[in-house]
């Protein structure tokens, strides 16, 4: 039994960076946006409003307040979060289930069942190696959310107190071209994306409780548990796939439509620095490519 804990371990402690990583880069770094300010933001910058004004050159609604994703964000951060988590805590238990019983639980069997590839016949104190071994995928998405969590926190240093997860204008705003804004104009989106692609590998690498394999081949002594649970975990999984996927199309869809309007908001406030930013910086989330 102790030659199959590395294993475990390793794939628990993946798992647990991915989480925490995703935690840090989708915590807001400051806190809500008080109406205060979004007062001030409405009345110098004309959110919304169809009439042309100095603040307002392109003559078009700045900011999304009202959009359906301005309204959620922070819901929809937060529901990331928990999601992960729970697929998190979920795997490691499991992992945990099969170090401790050396495949004699039911969890641990339909555990092993449902995710040792079929013709798979190499064994470790009894169990399928191929599912106590770490996957690539597991490995890839721990290290992109990683990356994301370090570029996400780069960006909240460089912004400080003007980082939000809400659009606004703060009253004593400065244009912020330093850091990682240097190289990209939404390098916090970047990060984003990373999370969320790393965050999609880690949680349905194909040695986890969400992804869905060989069935068939839980052991014959817990055969009559083996139906009952895969059925529930087919059904636990595809929704749980169904709300991630809708989530991130969402999210994505509105990361896209925001870019814009914050493009927009900081060429009506700072104009020819602005201008001039975009120019040096034409960029939006990779160097060279988009």
């Amino acid at each position: 039994m102790l030659r199959i804990l590395p294993y475990l371990g390793s794939k628990a402690l993946l798992l647990l960076i991915t989480a925490l990583s995703v935690h840090i880069s989708l915590s807001p770094p400051n806190p809500p946006v008080k109406k205060e300010d979004q007062n001030y933001f409405v009345q110098q910058l004309g959110i919304g409003s169809k009439t042309h004004t100095s603040l307002n050159p392109r003559n078009s609604p700045i900011i999304g307040i009202e959009s359906p994703f301005e309204k959620v964000v922070l819901w929809v951060t937060f529901c990331s979060k928990l999601m992960v988590w729970a697929g998190v805590l979920l795997n490691i238990v499991a992992a945990a289930a099969v170090g401790c019983s050396g495949g004699n639980a039911p969890l641990a069997a339909a555990y092993l069942g449902s995710t040792c590839p079929v013709g798979s016949h190499l064994k470790l104190d009894g169990l399928p190696l191929e599912s106590v071994g770490v996957h690539p995928a597991l490995v890839v998405g721990t290290i992109s959310t990683v990356v994301a969590a370090v570029l996400r926190v780069w960006c909240f240093k460089t912004l400080g107190p003007f980082f939000t997860f809400e659009i606004t204008i703060r009253p004593k705003h400065h244009l912020i071209t330093g850091g990682p804004y240097a190289w990209v104009r939404h390098p916090s989106y970047t990060g984003v994306y990373l999370t969320l692609f790393g965050a999609s590998l880690a949680l349905w690498s194909p040695e986890t409780l969400n992804s869905t394999g060989c069935a068939s081949q839980t052991p014959d002594w817990t055969a009559s548990l083996g139906p009952i649970w895969h059925a529930w975990q087919r059904t636990f999984g595809m929704a749980f796939a169904g709300v991630w996927v809708a989530k991130c199309l969402f999210a994505c869809h509105g990361m896209t439509t925001r870019m814009k309007k914050e493009d927009n908001a900081l060429e009506a406030t700072f104009r020819e620095c602005w201008e001039d930013y975009a120019e040096r910086v034409p960029w939006k989330l990779i160097p060279g490519i988009w």
